[in-house]
């Protein structure tokens, strides 16, 4: 491994929230005159999507006029987004923020987003949407438009696919047709996206709780789950008393039933809604990118680790 590679292990081993400072980095590499190489090695980072190089600012707190993704203002940003005050004179707060150089702690938890994130539904969704749609004599919306409206819950998804200008009633009564004739096929063609049985065993090997938080109504996310992947313990809905992400209130009930911090624990799924979901209750977050989430709003996703395959994601989360 080279100065450089060294480098960045170290700079992932920053945890979100904190802070180091370049020579603080250098010296635990093994040379505490290297504060300038540090320097260097960020500004060619090549994966700032894991080698969180906006949490190392300078040793009073200031941040890198030169931050080489998106300038100063954008480092500011990022570490906002992640919990980190900054004085009067734009500087962090290093007394409450500077990372004391533990390493990373174990990870305990796991919650998933469901629908594009572990299992795909779209088919289920799609033949559901169709079937009510001929019925009512409505416009059949092609699988890609259903696809872009999966993630708010299905009154939405059904609301949002509707023609323009129907009145509250032909809504609900569209919405209570969506659900009877939804629940009946409700898993004929929904699956784990490949490899995700097998990640989740991983995670329960190691002693990592697993859990699923979906804007799913509640009974139909169990029903669902208790098919396709019955030894997850933790399964969680949308209901009277859990609102839909990105409200934190379900990821926070969640952990408490698991007696997992919410530091201990990491966010999984494919949008913007679980993203905000994740910064609305402070935690770390990773978006896949095989999912149902629109590109353009994944780019907003700035404090983010991303993944585009299983194995990634499996990577990125082992290695807490």
């Amino acid at each position: 491994m080279n100065t450089f590679e060294r480098i960045y292990e170290i700079v992932k081993l920053i945890p979100r929230g904190k802070v180091a400072t370049y020579g603080q980095i250098a010296a635990l590499s093994g040379n505490p005159r290297l504060s300038r190489v540090v320097g260097y090695a960020l500004h060619v980072n090549p994966d700032p999507s894991t080698i969180k190089c906006h949490r190392v600012v300078k040793r009073d707190g200031s941040l890198s006029e030169a931050f080489a993704f998106g300038g100063e203002n954008k480092q500011r940003e990022l570490l906002e987004n992640e919990g980190v005050h900054f004085n009067e004179l734009g500087k962090v707060i290093m007394n409450d923020y500077l990372w004391d150089g533990v390493c990373r702690k174990e990870l305990k938890a796991v919650l998933f987003d469901f629908d594009g994130t572990i299992a795909d539904s779209l088919h289920d969704i799609a033949l559901s949407v169709k079937e009510v749609f001929e019925k009512k004599g409505y416009p059949v919306p092609n699988k890609e438009s259903v696809k872009n409206a999966i993630g708010n819950g299905i009154r939405n998804l059904v609301k949002t696919l509707l023609p323009i200008g129907l009145n509250e009633d032909e809504i609900e009564d569209s919405y209570q047709h969506f659900r009877t004739v939804y629940s009946r096929r409700i898993c004929d063609n929904t699956v784990l996206f490949d490899g995700i049985g097998e990640l989740i065993e991983k995670l329960q090997n190691v002693g990592v709780k697993v859990a699923v938080v979906s804007n799913k109504a509640h009974e139909d996310l169990v029903v669902i789950m208790n098919k396709i992947a019955p030894n997850v313990e933790y399964v969680l809905g949308t209901g009277e008393n859990t609102p839909r992400k990105p409200s934190p209130i379900g990821a926070a009930k969640m952990l408490k039933v698991m007696g997992v911090n919410k530091e201990d624990a990491v966010f999984v799924g494919d949008s913007k809604n679980d993203y905000d979901t994740a910064q609305n209750i402070n935690m770390d977050s990773i978006i896949v990118n095989w999912g149902y989430g629109k590109k353009h709003e994944l780019e907003q996703c700035t404090a983010a680790v991303f993944a585009d395959t299983i194995q990634q994601l499996e990577k990125n989360l082992l290695k807490y």
